[in-house]
């Protein structure tokens, strides 16, 4: 029906039925932990990982968590602070990836720096790895998709090294909520729109049984969270001028071509720090008022910064090589951030 009741029914009892993976029709419980752990959610350490994350609520440790340089990396994090400040009251410490902003994990010297300087005991790292070793005693909780290791962690939570999870198309939101879930499986049905839309933004399959109900539940508007629920009023509904009531664009395209996904990731790809930092605030649900309406213009800001990047980039500085009759490959002699990851 859409409501996040029957998204309790998840996965497909027949899981080779495309048309009841699309439609959300015909799915067995998530509550039913024998067949949930066979099919999607029996992650490997994950109990490992809940036991640590524990450890830290228990001795009023102090968590910190890296947000990745994509529209996954800001959704997973924004999922992770807002959940934990709904269920622990725990204010959770963001690092960003500031003067290296196409930086992964810990491959920045930068953050690492920052990372070290702080007084955190628990760093989480969503949609990206331990790539780097700290040297500090920090606990790290990876919660990552990327087929890479995590050799700098305690706990590594990735779908592609759980040889159980049949889903190696999940997204690092995705696996971060399974993380949550594991946690506190009722507050999780609440967050399923942050997964939703980083299937989206991440360009992960949608012929698997799990990312098409994600998708086809989280997207539904009285599925949507209520932290979300500004930025798609301002960037994905309108007024009718026929009926004077509200029009949603919810449907998949809309998210990728001119929504929530290519405005978030202007921010991420030209924005100042601070902007960056609003805008992950904005995506917790932490501003209201004048707060909330000042960072809603980021987007069209750096949305008008990053075109204007892109046209003078395509004027001046591609260079353009023949490679056969077929195939021409383009060259960049500048260094920028609004190129691919």
């Amino acid at each position: 029906k859409g409501s996040s009741r029957d998204f309790s029914a998840l996965v497909s009892d027949n899981i080779t039925d495309k048309h009841t993976m699309a439609t959300g029709r015909g799915f067995m419980r998530y509550n039913n932990s024998d067949q949930k752990d066979q099919l999607f959610a029996n992650y490997d350490n994950m109990n490992e990982a809940i036991a640590l994350f524990k450890k830290h609520i228990k001795n009023n440790g102090k968590i910190g968590i890296v947000q990745d340089s994509d529209v996954d990396g800001l959704l997973s994090t924004s999922l992770f602070i807002s959940f934990v400040k709904e269920k622990y009251n725990i204010d959770v410490v963001p690092f960003f990836h500031d003067e290296n902003p196409k930086s992964h994990g810990l491959k920045d010297r930068e953050l690492c720096k920052r990372i070290k300087e702080s007084d955190i005991d628990l760093l989480i790292i969503p949609d990206a790895q331990a790539n780097c070793r700290l040297n500090k005693d920090i606990d790290i909780i990876v919660l990552d998709h990327h087929n890479n290791p995590s050799p700098y962690c305690n706990v590594l939570i990735n779908c592609q090294f759980s040889p159980n999870v049949e889903n190696k198309s999940a997204s690092g939101t995705l696996v971060t909520w399974h993380f949550l879930h594991k946690l506190d499986a009722n507050l999780a049905m609440k967050y399923i729109s942050y997964p939703a839309i980083s299937i989206i933004s991440d360009s992960m399959s949608f012929i698997t049984c799990e990312n098409a109900t994600f998708v086809h539940h989280g997207l539904k508007l009285e599925n949507i969270h209520k932290n979300l629920l500004p930025i798609l009023e301002k960037l994905q509904s309108s007024i009718s001028r026929k009926t004077g009531e509200r029009v949603w664009r919810l449907e998949n395209d809309n998210f990728a071509w001119g929504g929530i996904i290519p405005n978030a990731n202007a921010v991420i790809r030209v924005g100042t720090l601070e902007q960056k930092q609003n805008m992950l605030k904005l995506f917790c649900g932490m501003l209201d008022g004048k707060e909330l309406k000042d960072t809603l213009s980021i987007f069209s800001e750096c949305k008008k910064e990053q075109t204007s990047q892109t046209e003078d980039i395509m004027e001046n500085h591609i260079k353009f090589e023949e490679m056969n009759e077929n195939v021409l490959i383009a060259k960049l002699d500048i260094k920028t951030s609004i190129t691919g990851l």
